[in-house]
């Protein structure tokens, strides 16, 4: 009975510790998805209000939207590999 018991503990304590995880990238996720849900929301006023920063527009970007690194943050190596270094 004492092994069975002990199992049982054991068991329980896995079950808690897993349903703790999980809550965590629940409420991680959700934080994520209200961090984008601001985003959408401060680029949808960019654009209703009439347009988006002179500097993305002198870039070449209309929409702010980057399909891969920003050109700010984009590194020699990552240059070298879009074909863009000169």
């Amino acid at each position: 009975m004492t092994k069975a018991a002990a199992l049982a503990r054991v068991e329980a304590e896995k079950r808690v510790k897993e349903a703790t995880y999980a809550k965590k990238r629940a409420r991680e996720a959700l934080e994520r998805l209200a961090y984008l849900a601001a985003k959408e929301n401060e680029m949808m006023e960019d654009i209703k209000g009439g347009g988006v920063d002179d500097a993305a527009n002198k870039r070449g970007n209309s929409n702010g939207v980057y399909l891969g690194y920003p050109p700010s943050q984009i590194t020699g190596q990552q240059q070298q590999q879009q074909g863009t270094l000169k």
